[in-house]
């Protein structure tokens, strides 16, 4: 293929598939030495620390030889104190950095359970439109299977994709008419599909954001996730553009829970790259006035039972890009959290939050 081909807002290469094919394959292969690689660099940092203490004297200003415990070692506890607890529980980024991953398991294991239909689904408020052509491109390489299917929802009443959309890509328009007891925006547009569509416990839903990149690597998991897994609710991390704090954050709150406990903490789940099984859809449902919906409905179905697990792939995306946008994205988490009436969730929150405010007062 000519490479000077001017690409279209449809158009992926067949190199740039690949490159992300093995760039993600790559990735878990080392990522499989997690449990190695991190306590030893965790080792190493100590060490190097200390070393860099002592030659610079600073070790012999501030620990008194023969003196367990001095004023200043209470203000310091003090300090970190909130920095410890905002992890839930303390230092989980590295424990969920230090458990095995093992992340080619389930794929080696066999078949559990048999599914009808996987459906993608892509929810807009069609503003975006660059943003969604740019999420869709990966697209024409996933229809590995028949029973995956493709889906944009539009939570408007202007439809500016139908000629610019690839054809195997349905396009849902929620309709105005359509108000639920209590859901709004995103919740809203989530309730139409889960009512229109009928799911089943053998249909899943895929839910992404409008700028959220998969590949045929991540649908490969979660169809292992899916035939090989147990649990009714899947959930990665990302590989984001910006934001690492949130990638290391993926490792110890979003995953170590899930591994160890088949459930969240409390409810903090991806609004973006979640697997669901339909039972649980249609148990817990969408229709909430919390402006955190994935929140709040990773929150009900940890109280009904339901079961998480972690799929070892990578979704890319676009975090905000302007300072703005940034604000306004926390602000709608935060509020959202904040709306649940659960005195915990609401402690959970306000807790991390003490940390980077008392160091601000020092």
């Amino acid at each position: 293929m000519d490479s000077h081909i001017e690409k279209n807002a449809n158009y992926i290469s067949y190199e740039e598939r690949i490159s992300s094919e093995k760039y993600t394959k790559r990735f878990y292969e080392r990522l499989s030495y997690n449990w190695a690689i991190f306590p030893l660099t965790v080792a190493i940092s100590f060490v190097a620390l200390y070393r860099v203490s002592t030659w610079t004297g600073l070790y012999d200003m501030v620990v008194q030889q023969g003196v367990l415990w001095t004023t200043d070692c209470t203000v310091i506890a003090i300090v970190h104190a909130p920095f410890l607890l905002s992890q839930l529980p303390p230092y989980s980024i590295l424990w969920g950095l230090c458990l095995p991953m093992r992340p080619f398991a389930q794929a080696d294991s066999t078949k559990k359970r048999v599914f009808r239909e996987l459906k993608v689904c892509l929810v807009t408020k069609g503003t975006n439109v660059q943003t969604v052509l740019n999420s869709v491109k990966p697209w024409r390489f996933c229809k590995q299977s028949s029973s995956v299917s493709f889906h944009v929802i539009l939570d408007s009443c202007e439809d500016r994709f139908k000629a610019k959309l690839p054809r195997f890509v349905n396009i849902v328009k929620v309709p105005a008419s359509f108000q639920p007891d209590h859901a709004k925006y995103k919740g809203r547009a989530l309730e139409w599909c889960r009512q229109l569509w009928k799911l089943s416990d053998q249909d899943w839903v895929l839910h992404l954001d409008e700028e959220t990149e998969i590949d045929e690597y991540l649908v490969n998991a979660c169809l292992n996730f899916i035939e090989r897994g147990t649990e009714q609710v899947g959930m990665s991390g990302f590989l984001t553009t910006a934001e690492v704090f949130r990638v290391a954050e993926d490792f110890g709150r979003f995953q170590l829970p899930l591994r160890l406990f088949k459930r969240p903490l409390l409810g903090w789940m991806h609004g973006s790259f979640i697997l669901i099984n339909g039972a649980v859809e249609n148990t817990v449902t969408w229709d909430t006035d919390c402006l955190a919906e994935d929140f709040w409905f990773a929150f009900q179905a940890a109280r009904r039972g339901f079961k998480f697990g972690w799929i070892h792939a990578i979704a890319r995306e676009q975090p905000p890009i302007s300072v703005h946008d940034l604000i306004q994205q926390r602000r709608r988490w935060y509020t959202g959290i904040m709306s649940i009436d659960s005195w915990l969730v609401k402690s959970a929150l306000v807790i991390p939050m003490m940390g980077p405010l008392v160091y601000a007062c020092l």
